[in-house]
């Protein structure tokens, strides 16, 4: 896309969703290229704004998205002049407006970009109703003149993955009472899975048959597998990866659970690289509990090393998430987490969250609300990661309910599947679903 990593922000893949932008308003307007030209979609037509003699003038243009939308990434079209870039601003400043206040993104200083379409990630998922981009320093058209021109402008949203599972703990119910939970089944991006689940018999037949089950459940038959390398083999993972290739498409993602100072067979690298059985470009992500990290990635501890180590030689982190380990901040675990999050981010990397049940002792209400304020809080910390997995962990100490999903008033029930259920809604219309 042109665009390098700068100032908290990095180019990413198109969004999931682009709003239609109800109207637009700029600082100013050239002769013959109004305002409604920066968002009418054609290549053709550009806003321009007024014309300056010096790069150091300020331009703004606005897009308004007619309510209120989840925005973390902007589509912006330049004019192009024979295949080229012309007068595209060096240095941005975004805002996000909430119906009363302007409030900053920040500053943004990018390259000029090498093709027609610039997808921008911004530095936090916002809920917002209008977007303005600040132009700091102009670009110089093919007159000579320093000016803000674009042919099109639209804020769009690429929604975090939600993944339901965990261990076995739970699957009776989910395969028998499958009406209980069919909201989130059709929705979820897919199955979570864990190595533990497997036993040492590929061709299990009742094991494969459950799977089989499974995969039939989801209308998005996606599967994120876990696996560790302390308790699991390479060729065992290979193993699952084939088995569940059976049922599912993917494996899409990969999480490396690892004891940092645990002996393992074979390096992290052997591990990552068997992760990567059948698809090389599967996101393989390190796993490890941020309750470890010493409050930081950067804190220095031998864990947060071996972490740090872990996310540059894999695709990213994921975490190993008991909620009430988190609700109470057990040996700095939101910071430690927020943390790899962000590191993950800079090295254009991408990063998984766990909610599990597990250290709630069987209050499933807690963790409930503890899913809530977690996702609520790596939102308003600018800390969303790519996908979120609800999993059922450790069943035989704690047990929990799984179904239903949601209560008769239609709000979520404090279950297994009523976590992924408040949690798809919450991402899909945060307005509705706070």
């Amino acid at each position: 896309m042109g665009m390098g990593l700068a100032s908290g922000f990095c180019t990413t893949a198109n969004a999931d969703i682009v709003y239609p932008t109800i109207k637009s308003k700029a600082s100013s307007e050239f002769a013959g290229w109004p305002v409604s030209h920066g968002i009418d979609a054609s290549m053709d037509s550009c806003w321009s704004s007024s014309l300056h003699n010096s790069s150091n003038n300020t331009e703004w243009y606005d897009i308004d998205l007619g309510g209120l939308k989840r925005v973390n990434h902007l589509k912006l079209t330049p004019r192009m002049i024979g295949g080229l870039p012309s007068a595209f601003p060096s240095s941005v400043t975004v805002y996000w407006g909430d119906g009363t206040n302007w409030n900053p993104f920040g500053t943004l200083a990018w390259p000029i970009p090498q093709s027609a379409d610039v997808v921008v990630k911004l530095p936090k998922t916002v809920v917002c109703d209008a977007i303005r981009i600040v132009a700091n320093t102009l670009g110089m058209d093919d007159s000579g003149n320093y000016v803000f021109q674009m042919a099109n402008c639209q804020a769009g949203y690429i929604q975090p993955k939600v993944y339901i599972g965990g261990d076995t703990f739970g699957w009776n119910d989910m395969i028998a009472g499958p009406e209980k939970w069919a909201w989130t089944r059709a929705n979820v991006d897919g199955f979570y899975i864990n190595n533990f689940c497997f036993g040492p018999n590929p061709s299990d037949e009742i094991q494969n048959y459950r799977l089989r089950q499974f995969a039939e459940l989801f209308t998005h038959k996606n599967v994120y597998y876990e696996t560790d390398a302390v308790r699991s083999t390479i060729d065992a993972d290979k193993s699952n990866i084939d088995i569940l290739r059976q049922f599912f498409n993917g494996p899409t993602y990969t999480a490396l659970n690892i004891d940092s100072t645990a002996p393992m067979v074979g390096t992290y690298a052997d591990h990552v690289q068997a992760l990567k059985w059948r698809d090389p470009n599967r996101p393989v992500l390190s796993m490890w509990g941020p309750w470890a990290l010493g409050g930081n990635l950067e804190s220095g501890t031998e864990n947060a090393i071996n972490t740090l180590n872990r996310i540059n030689e894999s695709d990213g982190y994921a975490t190993d998430g008991p909620a009430r380990l988190w609700a109470e901040d057990a040996g700095g675990y939101k910071g430690a987490e927020e943390s790899a999050i962000t590191y993950s981010h800079a090295k254009g990397k991408i990063a998984s969250i766990m909610l599990a049940p597990f250290t709630c002792q069987g209050n499933a209400a807690a963790w409930l609300a503890d899913c809530q304020a977690h996702v609520r809080y790596l939102e308003a910390q600018g800390a969303d990661p790519e996908v979120y997995m609800v999993s059922y962990y450790a069943g035989q100490f704690e047990a929990y309910p799984v179904l239903p999903e949601a209560n008769p008033d239609g709000s979520p029930a404090a279950t297994i599947t009523g976590v992924a259920y408040w949690l798809v809604h919450h991402l899909q219309d945060p307005v509705k679903w706070p």
